[in-house]
């Protein structure tokens, strides 16, 4: 008999399955993954014995149901079934205070993870996205809507607050953030601006950016008090300036902080004084030149205090419009499977993508989709464009790779120079595998070189990659990442990715007939199991098939996936790259309208 599955909500093999499972749940389609991890962390998970009840049909939702392990016996009022697990129960009525309409019992021994109704609520009064999906499906199925969503039907949904390095001004960064944020996304933005100048009733002025001006004297005690007191309605975020407020007046008006942008520039911290611990850290970092290791979730931005006045760049608006898709919870992540030279594939999918003006705010990537995320994070499609045409050259090499793994490194590093992974503007994971602990890690805190590399470095092929941790005193020994996590978009949900694309780039080998023994009987038959070329096709064979299935895993909690089909080329064919992309286009282009549609989801406003 085999031993039960053991689950733990902080593995993220676990993570993976649940937010799989929740992807596909009434109610929840549009919500993002960062939205589903945190109401992953307000569940629970529970064991249950056979014949143990989890819902009673008539009652109230109270919970909603994950089904992880074992089965369920369901009896309604039309039929009695069972439920196998990966199956989700109850969530559209629990978000909707919709009674359950049949009972369910373990048939077996089970695990599930209960959702509690108090948590999907809490969620749903401070996740934009959620108040969304909330909306569709109450106008989808005529349910009326909760009372919460109605109570804040014109209030504001998330409040904002920036935490600045010294030497910045709040009240020209929320400026800036705002115009940026208005200009790239249909929601509807207020600026606070709290004023110890100001007395009296509160001030509304319009422009570009709506802006109400407060008294900096007793913070009202709720949401809803304060959009009476103020006359905002129908607000999808609210960006507080206290740049104006001395530091005790800035703490009192922190504390109703949702989400909390927290800029480091450099050595220099933000003061975080008075924001509440339940609030969703944003952290920013200024490149190049950040000094330490940058978080995996922070959001680069190339931007100097002075641009907060004078002269934007485009590189400044870039990347306080990517701040602003993270704050609402809108990260595009791509998830780039290795391959070898199929990678080109993901060319193709990226060139898509571009075209349907969707927008990608960090990549993973795996073997030679590590070097398409390095070259595209980089430079962009100027960068994809370079790559395809290096295809010869990396074909060249290939066998010169085979003696040092150190010839990869250089490649990179001879069109994209010596990068840092932490310079990259848009956040760049290189996913090998430590061959000792045998685990997928995402390198940081190394050179682009070293990282493209360690995940190419395919064992037994090319040599692995040895150096350290960046704490320089634990060794590590990388190998390619595809061994572990072919397809990484495990690295992305660590990362804050929201609307997650993966793309799997090992194709199953096309079907063919097997032959038989000249003779059928035992002797020939034994020889022709022995036939040397024979095994060598079996275990060519079988290498793809597992690296697919490996790729397929990695696309559990993917919202859009693009799965290569079967090919003409090799994943040697190198020199063919041009060709790879074009075989490519007709498969990618399904795809990329599927994430256009789930992105025009996203950014759907709240009304």
């Amino acid at each position: 008999m085999l031993a039960p599955e053991s689950f733990e909500l902080t593995d993220v093999r676990t993570q993976r399955r649940v937010l799989a499972i929740l992807n596909r749940s009434e109610g929840l389609q549009t919500v993002s993954n960062q939205v589903l991890l945190r109401l992953m962390s307000m569940s629970r998970l529970r064991q249950f014995q056979p014949q143990d009840v989890l819902w009673r049909q008539g009652e109230v939702a109270g919970a909603a149901w994950v089904i992880l392990h074992g089965a369920v016996s369901v009896a309604g009022t039309v039929a009695e079934t069972d439920v196998a697990a990966s199956t989700a129960i109850g969530v559209a009525a629990v978000l909707h205070g919709q009674p359950f309409t049949s009972s369910g019992a373990a048939l077996t021994e089970v695990t599930a993870l209960e959702i509690p109704r108090a948590a999907l609520h809490l969620l749903a009064e401070t996740s934009t996205g959620l108040r969304r999906a909330l909306r569709h499906t109450a106008t989808v199925k005529g349910y009326q809507l909760p009372t919460f969503v109605q109570e804040r039907e014109r209030d504001c949904v998330e409040w904002v607050v920036s935490c600045l390095p010294p030497g910045w001004s709040e009240s020209a960064f929320v400026g800036r953030l705002a115009r940026a944020w208005m200009a790239s996304l249909p929601d509807r933005l207020t600026v606070v601006v709290v004023d110890p100048a100001h007395d009296g009733a509160p001030v509304h002025q319009s422009g570009d950016v709506p802006v109400v001006r407060v008294a900096a004297g007793e913070v009202p005690p709720d949401d809803i008090a304060f959009a009476a007191a103020v006359g905002i309605a129908e607000q999808s975020y609210l960006l507080l300036d206290t740049g104006a407020c001395a530091p005790a007046e800035r703490v009192r008006w922190r504390h109703r902080a949702e989400k909390v942008i927290a800029v480091q520039d450099g050595g220099h911290r933000p003061d975080t004084a008075g924001v509440p611990r339940a609030a969703v850290l944003v952290p920013v970092v200024r490149v190049p030149g950040a000094v330490g290791r940058v978080a995996p979730n922070a959001v680069r931005v190339r931007l100097d205090p002075g641009e907060l006045t004078g002269n934007l760049t485009d590189a400044g608006l870039a990347g306080l419009q990517r701040l602003a898709r993270s704050v609402s919870d809108r990260t595009v992540a791509l998830a780039l499977g290795g391959g070898g030279a199929w990678g080109y594939a993901h060319v193709a999918l990226i060139r898509a993508i571009a075209r349907k003006g969707v927008p990608i705010d960090m990549v993973a990537g795996v073997s030679f989709g590590a070097m398409v995320g390095a070259y595209y994070c980089a430079n962009g499609l100027a960068g994809l464009d370079v790559l395809v045409a290096r295809g010869g050259v990396f074909h060249r090499w290939l066998p010169a790779a085979m003696a040092t793994s150190h010839i990869i490194g250089m490649l990179a590093r001879r069109d994209l120079g010596h990068l840092q992974l932490d310079d990259f503007e848009v956040p760049f994971f290189p996913v090998a595998t430590d061959v000792a602990a045998g685990e997928a890690v995402a390198i940081q805190g190394k050179s682009m070189s070293f990282g493209v590399r360690a995940s190419g470095s395919f064992p037994g092929v090319f040599s692995p990659t040895t150096g350290s941790y960046p704490d320089k005193t634990t060794s590590v020994r990388f190998v390619d990442g595809g061994i572990r996590d072919n397809v990484p978009e495990a690295a992305l949900l660590a990362a804050g990715a929201d609307l997650l694309v993966a793309s799997n780039i090992v194709p199953l080998p096309a079907p063919q007939k097997p032959t038989g023994p000249m003779i059928n009987l035992p002797f020939w038959r034994y020889l022709h199991e022995l036939n040397p070329l024979g095994r060598m096709q079996d275990a060519w064979r079988s290498t793809f098939i597992l690296f697919h299935s490996a790729g397929e895993t990695g696309t559990l909690s993917a919202d859009v996936v693009y799965d290569s089909k079967p090919n003409e080329f090799l994943a040697t064919s190198f020199k063919h790259a041009a060709g790879i992309v074009r075989a490519a286009e007709p498969e990618v282009e399904p795809v990329a309208e599927e994430l256009a549609r789930r992105w025009q989801l996203m950014l759907a406003k709240a009304d």
